[in-house]
């Protein structure tokens, strides 16, 4: 089931790439949020840098989880 889910096609790529890359595009604005705040480069809440955050994590855990239980449950 897992396989399955994870190795789905979509766009000519398998689901967990597009997980992958979607955590990746997450921590990248996460990093950019939090710089930003820490030099004062604009004035953003530092709510939306704990949403993303907790946004990439989740992402990360569900890909991670994703990615492992294909091996764990072969």
């Amino acid at each position: 089931m897992f396989e399955e889910i994870s190795y789905a096609i979509i766009l000519g790529k398998p689901a967990i790439f597009w997980g992958g890359l979607a955590t990746f595009i997450l921590l990248v604005i996460t990093l950019s949020i939090g710089f930003a705040i820490h030099k004062n480069l604009v004035n953003i809440d530092f709510k939306w840098h704990k949403i993303f955050a907790f946004t990439t994590a989740l992402f990360a855990v569900v890909h991670a989880g994703l990615a492992l239980a294909h091996y764990l449950f072969i």
